[in-house]
């Protein structure tokens, strides 16, 4: 089941790592869950990995929320996994599923 667009807001409002350290606790669980539906109506619509990615969502805030990106590097030793990081800063507008790009 879609979420609906206006359940959205904090997602709609990351655009940067900085960003995130403004978020309170319940404010972090909620993007969490906006990340998880995002990623799963995206794979809906063009399948891909979901499992990793789903599973790498709250590591990936903590590891933007407590270090300094992009100047602290944050490397990711599986390709399929970085999917919450790339949709971070404006989720909307920058994803694109990889099976679409490498043909």
């Amino acid at each position: 089941m879609a979420m609906a667009e206006d359940t959205r807001d904090i997602l709609s409002g990351i655009n940067s790592p900085e960003d995130l350290k403004k978020l309170n606790e319940n404010e972090l669980i909620q993007l969490a869950e906006e990340l998880r539906q995002f990623i799963i109506d995206a794979v809906c619509k063009n399948p891909g990995h979901v499992g990793a990615n789903l599973g790498a969502i709250e590591i990936t805030l903590a590891l933007h929320y407590v270090f300094k990106a992009p100047e602290d590097k944050i490397v990711w030793d599986v390709a399929i996994r970085p999917m919450p990081t790339k949709l971070l800063p404006a989720a909307e507008t920058v994803f694109i599923p990889t099976e679409l790009t490498t043909g």
